[in-house]
């Protein structure tokens, strides 16, 4: 799937259109027009925006009770918290982000309430500090506020105009109060045991209120349908922060998945430098594309009998950055799964304190680190600082998994992870589907997935759930690609659309990898040139980061050759929904017609298959139409 077609060849430069800008969102995937019976139903307030009012409604109420006892600051923070509430309501753009900025509120606002309700009248110096910090909460809270207010006042003609400004808007809402609950949460050490026990004590007493409260109120009316289901879902979201408190102050790290196959050799390799007891060597990245296998590798690294000698279950510390989308973020992750009691209010070096404390060997995991990598706010030099402060203890191992094709620091160790091979991916799929392992098509089907691990398990799921044979498979496959492999929620298209938002803001980039998706083989870097003359450094330098290209190396007569390579599932990911724009696709099509002798009967048996299917229709067609 690697072999190079024609690589010797100089394109003409006159076939490929002229420098443009390509929006982003040619590349999300496309939202279906509703469907009658959905436009209809859409003015029927459905069951979550009832549970939702009740929320608020049942917050209006524990705001009356934090005032019952005597807690004013308390009652202005929940205040604040409607008015963005409120405001959220308001923002009819980026819908999803508003939906989630507003419950992520509504919810953190519950556990305010409830952090009221644990004060007394005497202030005690723990009840300065929280009067502090919940002065900090008001301030951010008023801020994110401040610039909701502002879309919503925003000309109606300047919001179509400019809807990705506004998202970005939201976006850093989102991140802001995601770091001040952070801060609260780890300030306050709501993970702490005395402090979760004085918090559970207070449950029954909060409901016990808000049931008085709410047989004297009566103004839902019709809005929803019971009262008392919002006090009930009120009690429920209670006991589940407590729940989440008391047992993710660090998160259960998951096991290695059942079938884990091909990855032996590299699980050892890591295994063998987390125990070396070297410096040098047991600070280690995994890089790779999404559904390579990453997680899965580092996962069986860490139950390496190995691994397990040296580094017990309770020194080992999972930590999943996938929603860490700034420092701060990042460091209260840190700060929560690895354990931390000691509360200065500089959590890094509340998390060094922690560390230093013994001297006994433990090892740090961290998972998805692409994500605070790539802050949405601050600064990564604030996280690589992080890394680099964790270098310098001696007894602490560290393994990080990220999509890119760049360690973040030089010096630490690199293992790069590419496809399995073709018998390990066989396995993979016929120890799911058995029925599959004497289809003549199944070799065929693997190998348009590119052997990737994550895509064959959910292709050979598919096969075995709805009976359909390789066969039947890759024919559904040349039809709708990586479509076929995706659910609402996660899925192919989900993990590749994670990769996809680190170039979201680079038209460029988006548009050299719609042009490497059209090119199976990939493409030379000293043709780039030739085939984009509108290419920028920075791009292929993006793409790079994003692990959405990678580089194969190759010696030709002592010269090294570095041909820039999209893996099988983003190219079909690209190639469906109208992902690479016409123009686009018609100037490699001219490209191609202009150099190759479309009727010369040799070109047609040099072809591959694949890029024959691709390129011919389309070429003949755009042999006629006006030249780029």
């Amino acid at each position: 799937m690697h072999s190079d077609h024609h690589s010797g060849r100089i394109f003409c430069t006159s076939c490929w259109p002229s420098r443009r800008k390509v929006k982003k969102e040619q590349v999300k995937a496309e939202k279906r027009p509703p469907s009658p019976e959905t436009e209809e139903s859409s003015f029927v307030p459905t069951k979550a925006e009832y549970a939702f009012e009740a929320t608020k409604r049942t917050i209006d109420i524990l705001r009356g009770a934090a005032a019952l006892i005597g807690v004013p600051l308390v009652k202005e923070v929940l205040a604040v918290g409607l008015a963005m509430i409120t405001t959220c309501e308001a923002v009819n753009e980026v819908q999803e982000k508003v939906a989630e900025l507003k419950n992520r509120v509504a919810e953190f606002l519950l556990v305010i309430a409830k952090v009221g309700t644990n004060m007394d009248g005497s202030l005690t110096k723990t009840s300065q500090d929280v009067m502090e910090e919940l002065k900090e909460l008001k301030e951010c809270l008023t801020s994110i506020t401040d610039r909701l207010q502002a879309i919503n006042d925003q000309n109606f003609i300047l919001t179509a105009l400019l809807p990705g400004a506004n998202k970005k808007t939201i976006d850093k809402c989102v991140t802001a109060f995601q770091d001040g609950i952070a801060r609260f949460q780890t300030l306050r050490g709501l993970h702490a045991a005395e402090d979760l026990s004085k918090l559970q004590t207070q449950l029954e007493d909060i409901y016990r209120i808000a049931m008085a409260m709410a047989k004297k109120v009566d103004i839902i009316g019709d809005q929803v349908h019971d009262m008392k289901s919002s006090v009930d879902e009120l009690k429920a979201m209670m006991k589940r922060v407590d729940r989440d408190a008391s047992i993710a102050s660090s998160a259960e790290m998951p096991l290695p998945p059942a079938i884990f196959i091909g990855r032996d050799a590299v699980v050892n390799k890591i295994a063998g430098h987390l125990v070396s007891g070297d410096i040098s060597r047991s600070r280690i990245f995994i890089l790779a594309p999404g559904g390579t296998g990453k997680t899965s590798t580092s996962l069986a690294v860490m139950k390496h009998p190995s691994v397990l000698e040296k580094f017990p279950k309770e020194r080992q510390f999972w930590v999943p950055c996938i929603s860490a989308k700034s420092p701060t973020a990042f460091l209260a992750h840190l700060s929560r799964h690895i354990r931390v009691t000691r509360q200065t209010g500089e959590l890094l070096d509340d998390i060094l304190a922690t560390l230093k404390a013994t001297e006994e060997s433990c090892v740090i995991l961290l998972d998805n680190f692409e994500t605070p990598w790539h802050p949405v706010e601050g600064k990564q030099e604030t996280v690589r600082d992080v890394l680099r402060a964790f270098s310098l203890l001696p007894h602490v191992a560290i393994l990080v998994t990220m999509r890119s094709e760049f360690p973040p620091l030089d010096e630490w160790v690199c293992e790069p992870l590419s496809h399995v091979e073709p018998q390990d991916s066989r396995k993979i799929y016929t120890s799911i589907d058995p029925r599959a392992a004497k289809d003549p098509k199944l070799d065929e089907l693997l190998q348009e997935l590119g052997h990737l691990p994550y895509a064959v398990t959910l292709m050979a799921t598919l096969g075995k759930r709805s009976l359909s044979s390789p066969e039947r498979l890759l024919e559904r496959w040349n039809e709708t690609g990586t479509d076929m492999l995706s659910k609402a929620q996660g899925g192919m298209d989900h993990s590749i659309e994670l990769s996809l938002q680190f170039v979201a803001d680079s038209p460029n980039a988006i548009m050299l990898l719609q042009v490497l998706s059209m090119l199976p083989a990939g493409l030379d870097h000293s043709h780039l040139d030739f085939w984009v003359p509108s290419w920028q450094p920075e791009a292929v330098d993006a793409l790079r980061d994003a692990a959405l290209v990678l580089v194969i190396v190759k010696e030709t007569g002592g010269v090294e050759e570095h041909r820039l390579f999209v893996i099988p599932v983003v190219q079909s990911y690209m190639n469906q929904r109208n992902r690479i724009p016409d123009d686009i696709r018609q100037g490699i099509y001219a490209t191609c017609c202009r150099f190759l002798d479309c009727t010369s009967p040799l070109w047609l048996v040099q072809m591959s298959p694949r890029l024959r299917a691709i390129l011919l229709p389309s070429a003949l067609r755009s042999s006629t139409s006006r030249p780029y």
